[in-house]
């Protein structure tokens, strides 16, 4: 059986990176094309760093991949996660959505937790 061979789309500002449909980042430095490793973030999302001019600089996974793929950036909104799995940063599972939706869909899921929702689990 052959392999599905999946598209990689160049970051529209940082030129030298990319990502697959499936939430894979990529170095494209040196005419080579490099899986990058990713790590956990604090909040539980995931990362990975970049060099820009020298300087190392830590993006999200998931906000990275949508930009890619919809060639422009993101800016103030956010990056949904469908099914509510941080580590799923696949390009079908990803809505771009204003902080209040945000936080509305990780009320109705109970996922979400802090102040924004005090009837969490974790806070019982």
């Amino acid at each position: 059986m052959a392999q599905e061979t999946l598209e990689i789309k160049q970051h529209p500002v940082f030129k030298d990176y990319a990502a697959d449909e499936d939430g894979n980042i990529y170095s494209l430095k040196f005419g080579k094309i490099k899986e990058i490793s990713i790590s956990p973030h604090g909040r539980g999302y995931r990362q990975f760093g970049i060099c820009i001019q020298g300087k190392r600089k830590m993006y999200l996974v998931h906000r990275f991949v949508y930009e890619c793929f919809t060639e422009r950036l993101i800016g103030d909104w956010q990056c949904h996660h469908m099914d509510h799995n941080k580590w799923n940063n696949s390009l079908e599972n990803l809505q771009l959505v204003d902080q209040l939706m945000n936080m509305d869909y990780g009320k109705k899921a109970g996922v979400l937790y802090g102040a924004a929702n005090p009837n969490h689990p974790f806070y019982r």
